[in-house]
């Protein structure tokens, strides 16, 4: 077995050597786009958008993420379309920020890793100062998903060591680096993921999120000072997935799927847990909420098979619905209301705009636009948004609808198609901006297929359980069921297909060329898992037991023999049809030996298999030299191995 280890000193050769495989062997030579074919796709390189991070202490304008350089900084919008004001320099993007709305210490909770390992760390940004200071211990430990108390002198967050163990940690803003473990009594003090969510009004109780699965986890109550825990909810089987205290501290709004298929909006009583259902027949997913700061509003982002709908409450009113909005296909997030007025902030990303940072303001209802995302000098109204369409997957009683998201090439005549297929494999393909994908369609003329296979989530809970454990197999029967599909649609050209996909869409991929190579002309790989028994010895400690819930426990004869049967890497020589293998060096999650091995198990079999490896990424690409890299190889596959000409003018 390959050990990531041992691997450092060929990931640091091949990252010094232009990205370029190290191996001397003529299939391990990239494809490479021409400096014409280059200049078409660089304004899809270009594009920004902008993503909502919350409102600026005292809600003095928003904080928005958006890249002017290399990677993602955090900027400050002060009004509506108004000018971005850096706040962070680092060559290492950030991945979130929090505010408090202390008028003494207004203070910014900063994440970021180092080179795509990991291992967040907060930073602490005083908008008084203007100073950055590190507040946690740097090193190998990941420190996550940080809450501030009301009065927002306090935060806390969860942190955990290289062994994968989970602490609940508290710190004053006043106090930098002064960071001490909250007492848990029991067994929390074993739990896969332990996650933060908020403070009650005291300051005496904090909310925790126990996580086991995506299907299973539990809302906690945490006294910070002896430790104390009280569970809520009686259904062992249920997922909860956000929870807030009301502005009293005698409710809890909680986000939950007990006793249904989707996630629903619940009201608990503190005192004695008791669970109230409200708009138990809304249909769709609720993916989150936020409630304004006098507990008058409750906002509501509805994730249903065409895309988001955001939907407001009046609370005071027995939940009466005040505004529903659906801008367009697309999708709503990060909503989060001013903290002393009736204005809800929120992201949009349509299918034919990058994401842009929105506010509806209340009782007026006035919705203002606060960033204008940028196309690359593209003209908005050529991109192409997506048509849904149900194929049927599974058979006989089995038998249901698979959802996929068509973007159809705008040439005449057959052309290739493109399955992009999206990890998790909890996860959902939903109609959101891709600047990827507006590339193959409209400069490629490659029709796009984006389906939720088995597994994925919006659908229930039945539906994201269909390819657990033993049934993984199943998962990339669906793929064929596409490529039978395709046959069927005059446009689609069934002779010129190429799958590919991200981590567990990575591993799809890989799975799809074993049984359907000859149905194939390539596939594309990105962080991919090519063996589930090698992946579980080798992926972090902090997320070993929580993927054998999903994937199987290696360590179980029977469960190892169904790893066998369905491991890329040991059927890799049913592989013939080309592979163009993408990994960060660093990536925690699918270690760099899963790219390796199946890289070189393909080659010894004397079929391509180029491999691309960023030494300072991880799961995923995220600063724009390497993502600049990782499209022009990936476009330059698809133009050989679909064997397209392509306009050698700029767009």
């Amino acid at each position: 077995m390959l050990c990531l280890q041992s691997l450092t000193t060929e990931v640091q050769a091949q990252a010094a050597a232009n990205l370029q495989s190290s191996a001397p062997n003529p299939k391990s030579a990239l494809p490479q786009l021409s400096d014409a074919q280059a200049d078409r796709l660089k304004p899809y390189l270009d594009m920004r958008s902008g993503t909502t991070y919350g409102w600026w202490p005292g809600g003095q304008g928003i904080m928005i993420g958006t890249r002017f350089a290399s990677s993602q900084q955090l900027h400050w919008v002060q009004a509506a379309m108004g000018m971005r004001q850096q706040i962070t320099f680092n060559t290492e993007p950030v991945l979130d920020v929090k505010a408090n709305h202390s008028e003494s210490h207004p203070t910014l909770l900063i994440q970021r890793d180092i080179g795509g390992a990991e291992n967040f760390q907060l930073f602490g940004y005083s908008t008084q100062s203007m100073q950055e200071t590190l507040l946690t211990e740097g090193g190998k430990t990941r420190n996550d998903s940080p809450v501030f108390s009301r009065d927002g002198l306090r935060f806390a967050y969860s942190r955990t060591n290289e062994k994968g163990l989970y602490q609940v940690r508290m710190q004053r803003v006043d106090k930098v680096g002064d960071s001490t473990p909250i007492k848990i009594n029991g067994e929390l003090e074993r739990a896969l993921v332990l996650q933060p969510l908020d403070f009650s009004p005291d300051g005496k109780s904090l909310l925790l999120l126990e996580s086991r699965s995506i299907l299973q986890s539990t809302l906690i109550e945490l006294d910070v000072v002896s430790g104390k825990t009280r569970r809520f909810g009686k259904d062992p089987g249920s997922a909860t997935t956000l929870a807030r205290y009301s502005q009293d501290g005698k409710q809890i709004y909680v986000l939950s799927d007990q006793g249904f298929q989707l996630q629903k909006m619940w009201m608990v009583d503190r005192k004695n847990r008791t669970f109230r259902p409200f708009l138990p027949a809304l249909s769709g997913d609720v993916d989150m909420f936020s409630v304004s700061h006098n507990g008058h509003y409750l906002a509501l982002s509805v994730n249903d098979e065409k895309g988001s709908e955001l939907l407001v409450l009046d609370q005071l009113d027995s939940y009466k619905e005040v505004k529903r909005i659906k801008l367009e296909p697309g999708v709503i997030s990060d909503l989060e209301f001013h903290p002393s007025k009736p204005v809800l902030a929120f992201t949009f990303a349509g299918a034919q705009i990058p994401s842009d940072s929105f506010t509806l303001d209340f009782p007026s209802k006035t919705l203002n636009q606060w960033t204008a995302h940028e196309l690359g000098g593209i003209d908005s109204k050529l991109l192409l948004p997506p048509q849904r369409a149900q194929l049927v997957g599974g058979q006989g009683e089995k038998a249901y609808n698979l959802q996929t998201w068509v973007y159809s090439s705008m040439r005449q005549g057959k052309n290739p198609v493109v399955i992009i297929l999206h990890g998790g494999p909890e996860s959902q393909a939903r109609p959101g901006f891709d600047a990827w994908i507006q590339y193959l369609v409209r400069e490629l003329g490659v029709n796009v297929l984006t389906p939720n296979v088995r597994g994925s989530t919006g659908y229930g809970r039945d539906y994201t359980a269909l390819d657990d454990g033993a049934l993984r197999a199943d998962a990339t029967t669906d793929v064929g069921s596409l490529l039978d599909w395709i046959k069927t649609v005059e446009s689609f050209d069934a002779e010129r297909v190429i799958v590919m996909g991200g981590s567990y869409g990575g591993y799809l991929t890989l799975a799809s060329l074993v049984a359907y190579s000859d149905r194939l002309k390539g596939g594309i790989s990105i962080v991919g898992i090519s063996d589930f028994t090698t992946f579980l010895a080798n992926t972090a400690n902090y997320r070993r037991d929580l993927r054998r819930v999903e994937y199987g426990d290696e360590r179980i004869p029977a469960m190892r023999k169904i790893f066998d049967e369905i491991s890329p890497l040991k059927n890799a020589a049913r592989i013939s049809a080309p592979l163009l293998i993408i990994q960060g060096a660093n990536d925690p999650r699918v270690p760099l030996s899963e790219a390796i091995q199946i890289r070189d198990a393909v080659q010894a079999n004397g079929k391509p298999a180029p491999m691309l490896v960023a030494g300072d990424e991880g799961h995923g690409f995220k600063k724009r030299a390497y993502v600049d890299q990782m499209r022009e190889t990936m476009a330059a596959f698809l133009i050989q191995h679909f064997g397209l000409t392509t306009p050698e003018a700029k767009p």
